[in-house]
């Protein structure tokens, strides 16, 4: 299994087609549940802002499309 970490656009464009589209599931279900702790944090109070938080996208290759294995925010 592969670690890549995507925090600018061209990270994603240096990806050949047939691994973009297999990490593509990965990246739906790390945004649905990146949104869903950020704003549980905030309704929480434990952020004021949630634009304020590092949310890398952390891929593992691990040919398990949609398979979010961690979330991690900063």
């Amino acid at each position: 299994m592969k670690e890549q970490c995507f925090n600018e656009v061209r990270d994603f464009l240096r990806l050949d087609e047939e691994t973009f589209q297999r990490m593509l599931p990965d990246l739906i279900e790390w945004h649905r549940l990146s949104r869903k702790a950020l704003f549980t944090l905030k309704e929480m109070g434990a952020v004021d802002d949630v634009e304020s938080v590092k949310t890398d996208f952390i891929w593992v290759d691990d040919g398990n499309p949609g398979n979010c294995i961690a979330i991690t925010l900063k």
